[in-house]
């Protein structure tokens, strides 16, 4: 099991001062498989994160994200923690900066717990309205049993391989160069439906990781 996402989650969790049977009465998981997940004993699915990180007040990607990243932002790039960098996007995209600017080999990766899936974020930052994600499974991958939704609208666009996707009540397959466009509170989930690596191009307003 992944130890490491464990104590990220027992450190957010303690920084916010929540206790443990008030963060499971938050997020609507229970006490123990909480405990579980910050002792690397079980992981969590993609919509148990969802449902730890709203309750932490964070969302998935700040509660994955490699602290690494953080103190070396990729391509010279500074962190979102300036006065400037927090204003409302209408403003901060007035005056072009080179930080906009997101290289392949500079983009900031997560990869979900104990899984085959990974995140890349080609966004710069978490303060956008929107957030644009590289997605990328291995075969029998999935987003986990139960289906999440979170407020938003999202588009798909698959790059390589094929996806099966439930959103609502319809339950469709995409292939390459196929895509969706549906409102994030319906909820939904993905497997990867093909027998090699499924590749996504998510495009996600507000940002949902």
């Amino acid at each position: 099991m992944d130890k490491s996402f464990g104590a990220k989650l027992r450190v957010a969790r303690l920084a916010e001062k929540i206790a443990l049977k008030d963060l499971a009465a938050k997020c609507g998981l229970s006490y123990s498989y909480i405990s579980q997940v910050e002792r690397g004993e079980a992981s969590p699915s993609l919509a148990a994160l969802d449902r730890l990180a709203k309750a932490l007040g964070k969302t998935v990607w700040e509660l994955l994200r490699d602290e690494s990243q953080q103190e070396s932002p990729p391509n010279g790039q500074r962190e979102v923690n300036t006065p400037e960098d927090i204003l409302p996007i209408s403003k901060t995209l007035q005056g072009f900066r080179a930080s906009n600017i997101v290289r392949k080999n500079g983009r900031r990766t997560v990869i979900l717990p104990h899984s085959h899936v990974q995140y890349q974020m080609i966004t710069p930052n978490l303060v956008s309205e929107m957030q644009l994600l590289i997605m990328e499974a291995e075969a029998g991958t999935n987003s986990g049993d139960q289906p999440f939704e979170h407020r938003g609208e999202e588009c798909c666009l698959v790059l390589e391989g094929t996806v099966e996707m439930t959103v609502g009540n319809e339950t469709f397959v995409l292939e390459k160069d196929d895509s969706v466009y549906f409102s994030s509170e319906q909820s939904h989930r993905w497997q990867n439906a093909g027998e090699g690596k499924l590749v996504l191009l998510l495009a996600c307003t507000p940002p949902a990781y």
